[in-house]
Order: structure tokens, then C-alpha cells, then sequence
């Protein structure tokens, strides 16, 4: 570190002399810092340390470290900190080539160069099909209370057209019917006029044919409503309802997991920052940390890559930084990218800084040097290049329908099925019943006849003279035979 009166030239003119500085920076985001082979780095980051470098003079070595190392207090520990923020506190390094999330608990061990962008945590969800939907796509196009109007319509059309034809019959008695003077008759018509088929029986008269007429506008109506609704329903996908839409509704859910990559903000926020606090913001982390991360062992990700995967699988919800999580979605197949919504919510929004050591002299310069490089557009240019790239879902395949779109076609199959089943067993039932009553009746004929052979002759003569129509040779009506000639 300079001091003195090389210090004061620093002040002065802005330039390091080639002073040698010792960065630090982890290989986590590529889009942040990128670690060329000549030594040199690039990204996001790694540009403005790069311009940084060139503009002030100085030459840089750094270190990697490995995995997620941007730093947390070491357990056991006050204010010891691991990963980059301990390689500054311990004045092993002079100033990070990653980016830093700025704290305030990281505050108080190092110092950091105004922020170079502000990113926020985001929860990241798959869009989950409506199999409810798909199943009755083909009942959604309309309400129910349309299904019941047009019935109603047609019925009472039915009804109007078999007034009109008795009508007619009535004032012309030597006219025809044509065939549509029952109900049945004339609703069978009308359910086919609105299926759009024809109809053995037709109206003959013009007034009952308007009435039938009417009965296919009104179906053209319907069919052409239903066809462009249903073609709407099939084409456009309805994601279904997420049962959350913030992170406090999160945490009182039970049938979704959340989590985070390991050893991330959220994480150590959750169990070191918010571990003793009362805010709401903390008890809400926590609950969410507690309650839903800490429920199954892999919640917890080692990579952004391995957070999104476990987002398409199922009912997982991903905690990252936006510019981050959006940065590796547009990495997925378009058909994968479009699946994973971002939800409206911000949580620990803050600035992302270069770090230095705790009250170092070059913080200043840098300061100054930043601030140029956003007046004079340096800023947004590496922003734009690195950072806002837009993923779009303008895939432009063709919707095609499955076998969950038309599984209503089925379901009425089954159903239809079934109903002919249980009218095939009531008309077999029926049929028995009515057999069975003719074989009684003929059974009761056969039992008088062979009475009558046994009767003596004269009552014979006098049964033979009965008709068989007389209520009391029928069973059940007056006095039996029997009794009137004394046959015991």
C-alpha cells in the first residue's frame, strides 16, 4: 500500500506507477469475471478492473478461490470471515476481480467502491400445466349457465314447433301433421338441428319450418363461438395457479421446497444476519430458511445450473439474484426458458461493489474513476454487453394437441358407454317384468282349463256358456268359480 509522499503524488496525479496489487476473486460467474489465459480478466467485473487498472497505472496478480467463496463469519467466531472478504480483512489481497454484494456486516471488516450494479434476490418458479384445463378443454370455450340457456332454447323451441303443427292440425283438420305432432318427436329434430345433422321427419308447413330454421341459426351461433374459443383454449397455454405469489406466502406452504445456491446471501442472511432479529423481513427469512429450505437435505444447490434443472422437475421454487438466474435461463432450450417465471417480488436488494481492504487509500480514485465511467456511457456499454441480454419466448413451433387435450372425447366415450350399459340392463329388466307377468297370465289360462276338465259335466256345460271376458272368471275379480258351483 502506498503511503507518504507517494501517496500524496497518487493524489495528485491519479497514477500508481505500475504499482503491484494483489487481487482476489472467485470462479463462479463467468458473465462476471471471465480468467483469460494471459493472465488478464474479463466479464462484467473484470472490465472495470481491467480499465481500472490501465487507468491508474497499476499491475495485478490475483488469486481464485474455490467454490462459492465470497465470505461468511467463521463459525465460532465474532468477525472472522472465510472466502474474499477474509483475504481483505487479513490484508492478504488489496482488492477483489468478482463481484461483492454489499453489506453492512461485510461493511465493518473491509471497504468497498460505490456500487456497479444493483441486484436483488428473486424466487424462480416452473410454470406447472393446468391438467384440469386440458381436460376440459373442450367444455371451457363456455360458461356452464350457456350450456343450460342453449338447452333451455332448443327445448322450447321444440316445444313451439310442435304448438305450431297441432295448431295447424287444428284449424286444418284435412292437413297432415308431417310427423312432428309429438315432443319426442319434434325435440329429437331440434337436438339434431343443433348437432348440424338432418332428420327423417321434417316440417312441411312454412311456419314450422321457421321455427326449425331458427333451430340451426342458433346452432350456427353456438358453433362458431365455440370453435374460435375452443381454438384459443388449445393454442394459447394457461399455466395453472401458483397457490404463492411472495415469499411470506411461501413459507406457509407445505407441498413446495425452496432453496438457494449454497453459502449465497440469502443463506447467510437467513442464519447470521437475521439469526437474533425481530423485523418482519427477518422472521420472514427465517421462517422461509427453517420451515421450507431446511426441509429436505437437497434444497440446497451448488450451482445456478443444478437450481434451474430442479425448477423444471417440479414444485421447487429457485432463490437468486435476477441478472444471475435470467443470465443462465437464457442459457436453456427456448422451450425450457419460457417454462421458468420470475416472480414480482425483490428480496435484499442491494449493490454489487468491488472490494477492498478495510479503509484503503485507493478507494477514492476509484470512486472518481467510476463515476466517469457512467458519465461518459463506459458503464452502460459493458452493462449492455454482459449484463441485458433479454430472453425471449417466441419459439415458434406449432401448437399441436395431445392426448390430455381431447381427453374429454374419451371421458364422453366412457360415459356413453356406461349409460348404454345401464339402459341395455333396465330394457333387459323391463323385458323380464313383462314376460314374467304374461307367464303368469298364461299359467292362470292353463290352471282354469284343467279346472274345467275336472268340473262335472254341468259345470261344464255352464262355464262353457260364460264368456271368458266376465271379470269374475279372471283371477283377482269377483267370486271365483269355485265358489259358485261348490268345487272345493
Amino acid at each position: 500500500m502506498p503511503t507518504g509522499r507517494l501517496y500524496d503524488n497518487l493524489d495528485k496525479r491519479r497514477d500508481f506507477h505500475g504499482y503491484p496489487m494483489q487481487g482476489v476473486g472467485v470462479e463462479v460467474f463467468d458473465f462476471f469475471t471471465t480468467y483469460l489465459d494471459n493472465g488478464e480478466v474479463s466479464g462484467f467485473v473484470g472490465d472495470i478492473v481491467s480499465t481500472l487498472m490501465k487507468t491508474h497505472n497499476f499491475t495485478l496478480t490475483y488469486k481464485k478461490l474455490e467454490g462459492y467463496a465470497y465470505g461468511k463469519v467463521i463459525e465460532g467466531t465474532t468477525n472472522d470471515w472465510t472466502g474474499m472478504v477474509g483475504e481483505l480483512q487479513n490484508r492478504r489481497a488489496d482488492l477483489t476481480v468478482s463481484e461483492l454484494s454489499v453489506t453492512k456486516e461485510r461493511n465493518d471488516v473491509i471497504t468497498y467502491t460505490q456500487p456497479i450494479y444493483i441486484v436483488s434476490r428473486k424466487l424462480f418458479v416452473a410454470t406447472q400445466e393446468d391438467f384440469q384445463k386440458k381436460l376440459l378443454a373442450y367444455t371451457s370455450p363456455m360458461e356452464m349457465v350457456l350450456y343450460w340457456a342453449i338447452l333451455v332454447t332448443m327445448m322450447g323451441l321444440a316445444v313451439f314447433l310442435v304448438f305450431v303443427e297441432r295448431l295447424r292440425k287444428y284449424l286444418l283438420p284435412h292437413e297432415e301433421l308431417g310427423g312432428l305432432g309429438s315432443l319426442g318427436t319434434a325435440t329429437w329434430c331440434m337436438v339434431s338441428a343443433l348437432l348440424q345433422q338432418g332428420c327423417d321427419t321434417c316440417p312441411t308447413s312454412m311456419t314450422a319450418r321457421m321455427v326449425f330454421w331458427l333451430g340451426f341459426f342458433v346452432s350456427v351461433i353456438v358453433y362458431t363461438s365455440y370453435s374460435a374459443t375452443l381454438v384459443s383454449h388449445l393454442a394459447v397455454e394457461k399455466p395453472a395457479t401458483l397457490p404463492f405469489s411472495n415469499l411470506f406466502e411461501l413459507s406457509l406452504q407445505t407441498g413446495w421446497d425452496a432453496g438457494c445456491n449454497e453459502n449465497d446471501l440469502f443463506q447467510v442472511t437467513a442464519t447470521q444476519t437475521c439469526a437474533d432479529s425481530v423485523a418482519d423481513e427477518c422472521l420472514v427469512l427465517n421462517r422461509v430458511w427453517n420451515q421450507v429450505v431446511m426441509r429436505r437435505p437437497g434444497n440446497l444447490v451448488s450451482s445456478y445450473r443444478e437450481g434451474l434443472q430442479k425448477v423444471l422437475e417440479g414444485q421447487y421454487v429457485f432463490i437468486g439474484v435476477d441478472v444471475t438466474t435470467n443470465y443462465y435461463i437464457r442459457g436453456l432450450p427456448p422451450e425450457l426458458a419460457c417454462r421458468v417465471k420470475e416472480l414480482q417480488g425483490r428480496y435484499l436488494t442491494g449493490g454489487i461493489a468491488i472490494g477492498l481492504q478495510h479503509n484503503s487509500p485507493f478507494r477514492k480514485f476509484f470512486d472518481n474513476s467510476l463515476q466517469k465511467f457512467r458519465e461518459t456511457g463506459l458503464m452502460n456499454k459493458l452493462i449492455q454487453r454482459w449484463l441485458s441480454a433479454e430472453r425471449t419466448c417466441n419459439i415458434g413451433t406449432i401448437v399441436s394437441a395431445g392426448i390430455v387435450d381431447v381427453a374429454t372425447l374419451f371421458i364422453l366415450l366412457v360415459l356413453g358407454i356406461g349409460l348404454s350399459v345401464v339402459f341395455v340392463v333396465g330394457e333387459i329388466g323391463v323385458r323380464e317384468i313383462r314376460r314374467k307377468r304374461i307367464g303368469l297370465k298364461r299359467l292362470s289360462y292353463v290352471s282354469e282349463s284343467t279346472l274345467q276338465s275336472q268340473r262335472p259335466i254341468g259345470a261344464s256345460v255352464v262355464l262353457a256358456k260364460l264368456s271368458p271376458s266376465d271379470n269374475f272368471l279372471r283371477p283377482g275379480h269377483g267370486t271365483r268359480p269355485v265358489d259358485v258351483y261348490g268345487v272345493k
